[in-house]
């Protein structure tokens, strides 16, 4: 939390450290009850949008159009698959008593290798009785019954991915699930600006008090990792686990919820620099530091945005700035601090205040068991 460039080592000056409940309010750590009720309101709009899918499709099952174009399928492909059954059938017969190479040389082995090239892993030597199943196979394939079938489902599969665009009902029904997700996730904003960190305090000498607090940075990346600990996601099916992140993630990134983190953070900030000398951010995104900018009688420094130099980066928008920030009512800039961390350059925000170099470190603690890359 803090490095003092003096001759005086940071653990002879550091006087205490609490992980205690500074200045938290009730919106500061997640609420699992609310998250839960707010989960179960945005499953319940999704389920009923996937059940008026399910009925506009269904309403055109056996309709005078899909019969249509299933008959207009079936023509296109009738004789090939008769050509196919009858070269099959006669073929059959002929495997019994004779090697791949003798039944290559039948007409009904060239009739059908003309109509349907037959794979060449099941004409290498000895495997006859492959040729014999796939033969078989290929006849209930091609039979009147499976074929139908088979265009009876594509028929619905194209109908199902032209719905958005061409069924109205359709799109009415999504803008009305939309705007209900919307109302439900604005009234649930207060139990979505938490972070998974709670702030900590630290004292120098009795003379410098700093706050610090990791606010969980509003990307899918910064966000995506933590909602599987939630009690509530932890203990469903893998299906209801998946549904679960993907509603929440999407409330908390809903940009009025965004919008209404980084004010919660910056208004968190002014209260705590009423009792501390200065205060230290972690995660903190574009939002975040746009909101600090406009405190113009703040000084506020803040770092460039992480590094990353892996070979296969994050797709953009999704990955965290990792940016930390120090910020105080008086106090003079410092450049920051770069750190690396594994494949990732940090930097570390640095602002000189009374003497003491204050840095806002945002890097595993990484001990003997950890996982975790080592900071160098």
């Amino acid at each position: 939390l803090v490095e003092s460039w003096s001759t005086n080592t940071l653990s002879q000056r550091l006087m205490s450290m609490m992980s205690t409940n500074l200045m938290c309010s009730k919106w500061m750590w997640p609420n699992e009850s609310f998250l839960e009720t707010l989960d179960n309101e945005l499953g319940t709009i999704q389920n009923d949008l996937s059940t008026t899918r399910r009925i506009i499709l269904e309403s055109y099952h056996n309709a005078p159009q899909e019969r249509s174009l299933i008959e207009e399928r079936l023509t296109e492909r009738r004789d090939r698959d008769a050509a196919i059954v009858s070269a099959c059938t006669k073929l059959l017969p002929e495997i019994d008593g004779n090697t791949i190479d003798m039944i290559k040389s039948k007409s009904a082995f060239i009739e059908l290798d003309c109509i349907s090239p037959i794979p060449k892993g099941i004409l290498r030597p000895n495997r006859e009785h492959s040729l014999s199943k796939y033969l078989s196979a290929q006849i209930k394939r091609h039979l009147p019954a499976p074929v139908r079938d088979i265009e009876t489902r594509a028929v619905r599969d194209d109908c199902d991915a032209a719905l958005d665009t061409t069924n109205e009902s359709w799109q009415e029904a999504q803008q009305n699930a939309q705007q209900s997700i919307t109302q439900v996730i604005e009234q649930h904003t207060e139990n979505l600006i938490w972070s998974d960190h709670k702030p900590i305090r630290a004292t120098l000498d009795d003379t410098i008090s700093l706050a610090a607090w990791n606010i969980l940075e509003r990307r899918p990346n910064g966000i995506h990792p933590v909602l599987p600990i939630l009690t509530f996601v932890s203990e469903g099916s893998k299906e209801e686990r998946r549904n679960s992140v993907t509603q929440l993630e999407h409330a908390m990134l809903h940009p009025p919820t965004v919008s209404a983190h980084a004010h919660a953070v910056v208004q968190w900030t002014l209260e705590a620099l009423k009792t501390h000398d200065a205060v230290c951010l972690s995660e903190v995104g574009g939002p975040v530091v746009n909101a600090l900018q406009k405190n113009t009688d703040l000084v506020v420094s803040i770092s460039k945005h992480t590094e990353n130099q892996s070979l296969n980066p994050s797709p953009a928008g999704t990955a965290c700035e990792g940016r930390t920030a120090v910020v105080a009512r008086n106090g003079q800039i410092f450049p920051d601090i770069p750190v690396m961390v594994g494949t990732k350059v940090r930097y570390l925000a640095c602002l000189r205040l009374n003497g003491v170099f204050i840095v806002s470190v945002h890097v595993p603690r990484g001990g003997v068991n950890s996982r975790c890359p080592k900071a160098d």
